[in-house]
């Protein structure tokens, strides 16, 4: 009978092992706050869709 032997290295993607971690780091990257008023109301923005060129 052969003895077992835990894995020596571990293949785990870094975006399973942050998601496992913060589960809302991929919102939280999508929603970044663009304007905030003084009522409390907020526009937010995905950065990825406007592009660094895009007109302000």
């Amino acid at each position: 009978m052969t003895r077992y032997s835990p894995p020596t290295n571990i293949n785990v993607p870094w975006k399973v092992a942050i998601l496992k971690r913060d589960p809302d780091y991929e919102r939280e990257a999508r929603d970044q706050v663009e304007f905030r008023f003084s009522n409390g109301r907020e526009f937010c923005h995905n950065p990825a869709n406007r592009g660094p060129y895009a007109e302000d």
